[in-house]
């Protein structure tokens, strides 16, 4: 478990009510992610970002790369056989090698992309943006979901949420693939304002 308040990734024991081993980091860990061989990334929140590669069975850090400002999700893809990193405030996805943690390819994304979920055989990302990047004077006004063909590194759709809908979290994709689901608030930006907090 990705602990982001206390800059730690927990591995839990079976029944989920004890934390077995932890690994400390400089900054708040914000995403983790696997790849079949069992290899475990992790990305790390901060102006400077970091990726680390994590031995799971001493849940100690491997490698350490610097890997742009605020990441915020990071998954591999077997398709493409790479890492993909959002960075939040560079309002961009990065693709990396695994082996040489270089950047291998960037991505516009939209405003502030915070979680992503493959899906269509993990060909492709469903990329999640935080926030609406419209003005609050125009309609409809709602954050966007990005689609991504991780083979050919290009955005083919974007999905626009219901109107209002504001900081979008996360996203997770049904097991079929028919489904995907994401945590947003619903402003209400078209009524008269009434009342300042």
């Amino acid at each position: 478990v990705a602990n982001r308040g206390g800059n730690e990734l927990l591995l839990f024991n079976g029944d989920y009510t004890t934390a077995e081993r932890k690994a400390s980091f400089d900054s708040p860990v914000t995403d983790l992610t696997f790849m079949p061989d069992g290899r475990m990334w992790v990305v790390c929140d901060g102006h400077a970002g970091k990726m680390y590669e994590v031995d799971v069975d001493a849940m100690e850090p491997l490698s350490e790369t610097k890997i742009g400002n605020s990441p915020s999700a990071v998954r591999y893809s077997p398709c493409s056989k790479s890492l993909w990193v959002t960075q939040r405030y560079g309002n961009s996805l990065l693709e990396v090698s695994p082996d040489g943690k270089d950047v291998l390819s960037s991505v516009e994304i939209g405003r502030e992309p915070v979680d992503m979920e493959l899906f269509a055989s993990d060909s492709l990302l469903l990329v999640v943006n935080n926030l609406p990047e419209m003005s609050a004077l125009d309609f409809p006004v709602a954050a966007q979901l990005s689609v991504v063909d991780v083979l050919t590194k290009e955005v083919v759709k974007r999905i626009m949420l219901p109107n209002g809908s504001t900081d979008a979290k996360s996203v997770a994709v049904s097991r079929g693939g028919s489904y995907a689901y994401v945590t947003h608030l619903l402003a209400r930006y078209q009524l008269p304002t009434n009342q300042v907090d």
